[in-house]
């Protein structure tokens, strides 16, 4: 995890949600959903998607051949109520198409290329900042 994204302001708000969404796209690339599985809440919908997602696409064996994702921004907005330790954070991405092959090396599908934005919500608890939903807009 970047030193950024562990601290307990804004910008580390910020950088932890990029963080997260880079770490969802490693996962589609190791198959290995432990670190997201950490960075979010028990009961984070988004996240549990997401990790499901990886399980399914590895379960053959399949794997997403390099990462897909690049960052472009991401911007905080305070909640309605303004809480320095919670954040909607919306995470601007630039997704390129990726292939995705089984264990023979076959290729089995691709990444959607697009320009997605997820609101990633950030809360801050004793371990640092921790994903509570994911939703793209």
């Amino acid at each position: 995890m970047p030193q950024a994204a562990r601290a307990h302001t804004e910008n580390g708000a910020e950088e932890f949600a990029k963080y997260y969404a880079l770490l969802a796209d490693a996962a589609y690339v190791s198959g290995d959903t432990d670190q997201l599985n950490k960075a979010g809440t028990d009961d984070c919908v988004g996240c549990i998607a997401l990790e499901e997602g990886v399980k399914d696409q590895s379960a053959g064996g399949s794997r997403q051949v390099s990462p897909a994702v690049q960052v472009e921004r991401a911007v905080a907005a305070v909640p309605p109520e303004p809480n320095p330790d919670l954040y909607y954070v919306d995470v601007a991405m630039v997704v390129r198409e990726v292939e995705v092959k089984n264990p023979t090396g076959e290729v089995v599908s691709t990444t959607t290329a697009g320009k997605p934005t997820w609101r990633v919500t950030v809360g801050w608890a004793a371990a640092g900042w921790i994903v509570s939903a994911v939703e793209a807009l």
